[in-house]
């Protein structure tokens, strides 16, 4: 089963999410290729910035699949909070999880568009951006 969410700023990317599960390995340019995997692809008409948590453990699996959030759902609720309190992050796309046979999480993926831009800019190098996503209780905040 794969489980889409998409940001409605994003809605015609929904099948494109959808794909990527299958199209991830072949498309887009690596940046980043160990536990976890980061690439840039481009869609129609978005370039995106995507990560696919691939190497989770057999605990932390059942973990994210019956007692918490996946990571790229935790991941797209703290960007919505960091949004909100006006601190500059990737602009959120969606994420897609794959769940296997009793729905257990398999892998998931965190798309963003893409984060040069954000990964250049030195306000997510300030102390008040520290301290409001501290704020957070989150290990996931961009700063």
């Amino acid at each position: 089963m794969i489980k889409v969410r998409v940001s409605p700023d994003f809605k015609e990317l929904k099948s494109f999410l959808k794909s990527l599960p299958a199209t991830f390995e072949s498309n887009g340019e690596t940046l980043k290729d160990d536990r976890n995997e980061i690439k840039i692809i481009q869609s129609e008409e978005h370039k995106l910035c995507i990560k696919s948590f691939n190497w989770v453990t057999a605990f932390n699996r059942l973990m994210y699949s019956w007692f918490r959030g996946t990571k790229t759902k935790r991941l797209y609720k703290v960007g919505r909070r960091l949004q909100q309190l006006e601190i500059d992050t990737p602009q959120l796309v969606g994420y897609v999880d794959v769940y296997g046979q009793w729905h257990i999480i398999f892998r998931s993926i965190w798309i963003t568009n893409d984060m040069k831009d954000v990964l250049e800019s030195n306000v997510l190098k300030s102390a008040s951006c520290r301290s409001k996503a501290y704020s957070l209780n989150s290990k996931t905040a961009f700063c």
